[in-house]
């Protein structure tokens, strides 16, 4: 779950919670994704740019970070990166929604979304992650 802004396993039998990682923000969702025995979790890494965390369910251990945005404006502002992921088991696809500002629409700000990357400039976007080459491959 997500709790004081950092992935948190708890106990549903003993209500132990347990801090996974401090390299990832808690975000807004923290997804299981069955198909895979990973949970993904968006947030702030230390830098103040959000990123995409991928965690072992099986052992609470972070695998990766992957950057959906650049630096972020300050806690409190509008956001405009990857947040609420979401996966589908039956290919392993995880999707991240990437919102921007009206300043962005507007041309006032520039657009440092992880949609930039594909040609897409101040609409915002979806944005799929999937793992590549070998299942075991966490790339």
């Amino acid at each position: 779950m997500s709790a004081c802004g950092f992935p948190v396993d708890v106990s549903a039998i003993s209500g132990h919670a347990k801090l996974i990682t401090s390299k990832v923000g808690g975000g807004d969702e923290v997804w299981y994704n069955s198909g895979d025995g990973r949970f993904y979790v968006t947030g702030r890494d230390a830098s103040n740019v959000q990123q995409l965390g991928v965690i072992d369910a099986e052992d609470d251990t972070l695998i990766q970070t992957i950057p959906v945005s650049g630096i972020l404006p300050p806690i409190g502002t509008a956001l405009t990166a990857g947040r609420n992921p979401a996966a589908f088991p039956e290919n392993n696809r995880v999707f991240v929604d990437t919102p921007v500002t009206a300043a962005i629409v507007g041309g006032t700000k520039t657009d440092d979304s992880t949609c930039t990357k594909f040609g897409i400039v101040g609409r915002g976007c979806i944005a799929v992650y999937a793992h590549s080459g070998d299942e075991d491959d966490d790339r």
